[in-house]
């Protein structure tokens, strides 16, 4: 980097540092006015308010960015014009074009910057302000990390899911029903919960026991009152239950005890939640699945374990214990009940909890009042627009624009460069705070245009990519002109 270019630079970054600053404690300055009174009702306290605004600070560095540079450009830009450096440069045979090169750099980094704060920042923000505003609430109110229900139709690969609650933080979802039809046959999943693991979805029924899962109580209660040789669970089991229960395995001769299998199943369910169940030694008798084997090596914790411990007395007792269908994963086949496990993994869903997350985030937004309220990244308007062939047109036109506004926003920084330097590089006496007006008027009329653009391009009236790409390309188009017609 020569001289020349490091010096321009440097007069450039100090500005717009300044002006950077400046803007931000504006913005946060007049923002905290009007939202004061909302803040109060909602109980936050300074710590809280800090947080909200350190969340909000990629969604104002977008909005305020090319503002800051456009007002910084035209001061330095003037200054070097009002002292004749402009003049000198060009004397020394260095043309225009060559003396902005390293504003059109700096403004290109720029936009790089804003599309990835667009991309990967903003999106998410807004529902990082809900929780902080909803933290300390005295009232209940909806979590903005949990959608209730959530309903979504893969056209692509023919499933329907209805999940009555989805966790868009953990990709947990609660009581899911999955349809879908496979090889001519209808299929129908319904679970308590599913869960994203390892790349799989696995879905699960309840983690209690019920006395309806005692499928041969005889069995049970002779394994539990005298162990076979080599069998360690119902040694354990029989050691962890109640004294009341070890009384009535006892007393138990055969035959229906109501009194005996609510006993048993509240100390299996009790056993389940104490912790660790799996032992290598203990469960060498039993014939354990792949699936149950592997993730007892994985040595899962929270509900996990417990789903654990549940297969595992599941599968120790393959006649004694069996699935009943209300508390097991239940799956239907043309209407006709199949197996039913209290684990099932469906490696052949190819719906990722991103798609689930998109989703949420669509269905409570497309009904938004205007188009630039949907902060979406491009990613997830693209794929919401390849699963949603038979989304309306209205949604359909309003996310292509809005998907059209997330290629040609952070290119706003590159229109300033060129709105700013024919604005301040013509020679002359004049005042310094004549280009801050110019700013302010351009930014003025720019953002205009870029409403009456989203505005056009939602209505239908204009073509999404010409509605988005409308403001750049006048303000760009008419700064390119003014520069050639610089001296």
């Amino acid at each position: 980097m020569r001289l020349l270019d490091r010096y321009l630079l440097r007069e450039l970054f100090a500005m717009l540092g300044l002006c950077l600053c400046g803007l931000l404690l504006i913005y946060v300055a007049f923002d905290l006015i009007g939202e004061l009174n909302r803040f109060q009702e909602a109980h936050l306290q300074a710590g809280d308010m800090a947080e909200l605004y350190l969340v909000k600070i990629p969604d104002i560095l977008v909005f305020i960015l090319p503002i800051t540079l456009l007002i910084a450009l035209l001061y330095v830009v003037t200054t070097h014009a009002r002292h004749h450096e402009l003049t000198a440069m060009r004397a020394a045979g260095v043309s225009l074009g060559r003396i902005c090169a390293p504003y059109f750099a700096a403004g290109f980094l720029l936009s790089l910057m804003v599309f990835a704060l667009n991309e990967y920042c903003v999106p998410e923000s807004e529902a990082r302000q809900l929780q902080i505003m909803n933290r300390r609430r005295d009232v209940r109110t909806s979590d903005p990390m949990v959608q209730k229900p959530l309903a979504f139709r893969n056209i692509r690969d023919g499933r329907t899911w209805v999940i009555e609650e989805y966790h868009l933080d953990t990709g947990v979802m609660l009581g899911p029903i999955v349809d879908w039809n496979e090889n001519g046959a209808n299929w129908r999943l319904v679970a308590k919960r599913g869960e994203w693991v390892n790349g799989v979805w696995n879905f699960y029924g309840t983690t209690k026991f019920a006395t309806n899962d005692l499928a041969n109580l005889e069995a049970l209660a002779a394994k539990l009152k005298h162990p076979p040789p080599g069998d360690g669970v119902s040694q354990y089991l029989g050691e962890q239950l109640s004294p009341g229960t070890q009384a009535l395995l006892t007393n138990y001769s055969g035959g229906t005890n109501a009194e005996l299998q609510r006993d048993l199943v509240a100390d299996f369910n009790k056993i389940v939640r104490r912790g660790p169940l799996y032992d290598a030694q203990r469960f060498a008798g039993a014939k354990l699945s792949p699936e149950t084997a592997s993730e007892a090596a994985r040595n899962p914790e929270g509900t996990e374990l417990i789903e654990l411990n549940r297969a595992l007395l599941m599968e120790a007792y393959p006649l004694e214990l069996s699935p009943n269908f209300r508390n097991a994963v239940n799956l239907w086949k043309d209407k006709i009940p199949q197996v039913a496990p209290n684990r099932l993994a469906m490696p052949q869903f190819a719906e990722t909890p991103s798609v689930f997350a998109g989703e949420a985030k669509f269905s409570r937004r497309l009904n938004a009042p205007n188009a630039d309220s949907i902060e979406f990244s491009i990613r997830e308007i693209r794929e919401y627009l390849r699963l949603r062939p038979d989304l309306p047109a209205r949604d359909r036109v309003r996310l292509q624009t809005q998907l059209q506004g997330r290629f040609a926003t952070p290119w706003s920084c590159l229109v300033a460069v060129l709105i700013a330097i024919p604005f301040g590089a013509p020679s002359g006496r004049r005042n310094i705070f004549v280009g801050v007006a110019s700013a302010i008027v351009i930014c003025f009329v720019y953002f205009i245009l870029l409403r009456l653009g989203l505005a056009l391009g939602t209505g239908g009236i204009l073509p999404p990519w010409i509605a988005a790409w409308l403001p750049n390309t006048v303000f760009g188009i008419t700064g390119f002109c003014l520069m050639l017609r610089v001296r």
